[in-house]
């Protein structure tokens, strides 16, 4: 009813449980949902900076520009945590 305990996600601004998202691990208030992360992981894994795939043990980062997407931690994204 209030809104306790949700977070808008900064990908596709929907309000989610604050259990169904991804951190920032240095940026307060940053918060992206599990289904962004699940469908970029669907479309392939692609990292938005350099365009190769992120393997499974790889460190997973956000980028905000030039456009919202996932990507190598390397590549100077914002590192996730759960």
């Amino acid at each position: 009813m209030f809104g306790f305990g949700k977070a808008t996600c900064v990908f596709c601004d929907h309000r989610v449980a604050s259990k169904e998202v991804l951190r920032a691990r240095d940026w307060k208030d940053v918060a992206i949902c599990v289904g962004c992360y699940e469908s970029w992981e669907r479309a392939g894994r692609k990292c938005g900076a350099c365009g190769t795939v992120v393997h499974g043990p790889q460190e997973v980062s956000a980028f905000d520009k030039p456009r919202r997407t996932f990507g190598h931690a390397d590549c100077g994204g914002m590192r996730l945590v759960r």
